[in-house]
């Protein structure tokens, strides 16, 4: 089950056979684990059947959930992108992964389009698969010299695509502090005409469990996106 609260943060709730066995773990609020839906090579959620292709993407999720910004915009890690389970629990359908690669991306079908300045998108065609786009941000490392400007174009891009199908995508990096918190916070800027200042407190107050820390040369470049 799942509800909202007072504040707007969507929590979710999977519950399994309780038991002695190790295997089979209640999975409550903020903990992802295998329950009694696993069935053999394959596990149901909400009725739809979704193929076990790795033992690694139903591995256990622990601590905080993705955060959810807007209606549609959730900002979370590289754990939760790999969580197929939970992304189909939130209705999560797209994905913008910022500087990193999720490991289930060659299981399933999809179409590959590369981008004029290196990124990729995955449109999935898969009947296993609830996640219909991906793009992947290239080269892009939480080490001050990256440069996000040129990608930021392509994020928005998902991202209101998403909105406009009333869908609800996930942006990630490695943790959701730096890279993935500042597509996140040019999406409010945009979304909401808010100053960079504004946008950042925005995000920051409803990122459950985690301050987000943008590093200074992406603020600067958000900066300079603000300006233009």
């Amino acid at each position: 089950s799942s509800f909202i609260t007072p504040t707007g943060h969507h929590i979710v709730q999977l519950r399994g056979n309780n038991n002695n066995n190790n295997n089979n773990k209640n999975v409550v609020g903020n903990t992802f684990g295998k329950s009694s839906m696993f069935s053999g090579n394959s596990v149901k959620v909400n009725n739809t059947k979704i193929m076990e292709t790795s033992k690694s993407i139903f591995e256990e999720v622990s601590g905080s959930l993705p955060s959810r910004i807007l209606k549609h915009l959730y900002l979370g890690s590289l754990n939760h992108a790999e969580s197929l389970i939970m992304l189909n629990k939130l209705g999560i359908e797209y994905i913008v992964s910022v500087g990193e690669n999720v490991n289930w991306i060659e299981k399933f079908k999809y179409n590959k389009n590369i981008k004029d300045n290196g990124n990729i998108e995955y449109e999935f065609n898969d009947k296993n698969l609830n996640i219909k786009k991906l793009l992947i941000i290239n080269e892009l490392s939480d080490d001050g010299m990256s440069t996000i400007t040129l990608s930021l174009k392509n994020s928005l891009e998902l991202i209101n695509e998403c909105y406009e199908k009333d869908s609800k995508i996930l942006v990630h990096c490695q943790v959701g502090v730096s890279r993935s918190a500042t597509v996140c916070i040019c999406e409010v800027m945009k979304r909401l005409n808010l100053s960079i200042c504004r946008a950042y407190l925005f995000v920051r107050v409803r990122r459950l469990n985690v301050i987000i820390q943008p590093n200074l040369k992406l603020m600067y470049e958000l900066n300079k996106w603000e300006e233009n």
